[in-house]
């Protein structure tokens, strides 16, 4: 990390809770390969509080901060100018402040999209099946959509969540969209990949999986698991074990915190530092 000085500028992550947050080593990481004077850490925000955090981050001259949960829509209240993926999404995880104004970004579709595009995973004309329908599901709805999938399969155990996704992501996008719950899905053979975006599986419960049937994985190009804890979560070892390609949600977490770095500081990172940071991250991660 960088020297602390009188010209150090302060950014952070409002949330609660944020204890077991990666946020500040990676952003931290960046700042000290950029060679950018600037601390980031987390702020516990406590229920009530969060106007109140954002006045005074901005009254302190923070650059921006970063938004989890519980707060990803409750924030759209205190922003004047949102970018049009977190308008359709109904979330922001980045702001930055700047002109006295609030400016919203969501970063995890930028970090969905490039952690695939890395990969060799394109959405153009496949069909995409959804696990899931919040936040992480909306926000992946939303790639799959610009990049002109030929159909999403929203599966989700309340139909009703589903189907208000669907009906979002459809008032943006020319795209056909169809409903099912987990029975149905078992059913499924002309998915080309499945993103898993629900937290079952993730540690400690590394034994569960929505889906545990290996037929349902023969016809998959690809399975996508947005957790990243353990690394090779249950339903992508299903996946790799039928011979389907596989993907964890470490590229997602990463590229959305390089987006919301580049944001910030109005730069690009080289490609070099990119990668030396992300096996930094990796090894960080993985290694403890």
């Amino acid at each position: 990390m960088n020297s602390i000085n009188g010209k150090t500028k302060t950014l952070g992550l409002i949330g609660n809770p944020v204890e077991h947050t990666m946020s500040p080593f990676i952003q931290n990481l960046f700042a000290e390969h950029m060679g950018i004077n600037m601390v980031y850490v987390p702020f516990h925000v406590e229920k009530g509080r969060l106007e109140g955090a954002i006045i005074g981050a901005k009254a302190l001259s923070l650059i921006g901060n970063n938004i989890t949960v519980p707060y990803k829509v409750d924030v759209l209240s205190f922003i004047d100018v949102l970018d049009q993926r977190a308008k359709i999404i109904g979330a922001a995880n980045t702001l930055k402040y700047s002109d006295d104004q609030v400016f919203g970004y969501n970063t995890d579709a930028a970090g969905f999209l490039t952690s695939c595009q890395n990969e060799g995973v394109f959405f153009e004309d496949k069909v995409v099946c959804i696990l899931g329908a919040g936040g992480a599901a909306k926000a992946i709805s939303v790639v799959c959509a610009e990049q002109k999938a030929k159909k999403l399969i929203i599966v989700n155990r309340t139909l009703d969540k589903a189907e208000a996704l669907k009906n979002t992501i459809q008032q943006y996008f020319n795209i056909e969209i169809e409903v099912q719950d987990y029975a149905e899905v078992l059913k499924l053979k002309e998915a080309n990949i499945c993103i898993q975006t629900t937290s079952i599986g993730m540690y400690p419960n590394i034994k569960e999986t929505p889906i545990g049937e290996s037929t349902f994985f023969r016809n998959l190009e690809w399975a996508i698991d947005a957790i990243y804890n353990p690394s090779e979560t249950r339903f992508l070892s299903l996946a790799r074990e039928n011979g389907v390609k596989t993907l964890n949600g470490l590229g997602m977490l990463y590229y959305q915190a390089v987006k919301a770095f580049e944001i910030w500081h109005d730069v690009i990172i080289p490609q070099p530092i990119i990668e030396k940071c992300f096996k930094l991250f990796n090894d960080y991660i993985y290694s403890r």
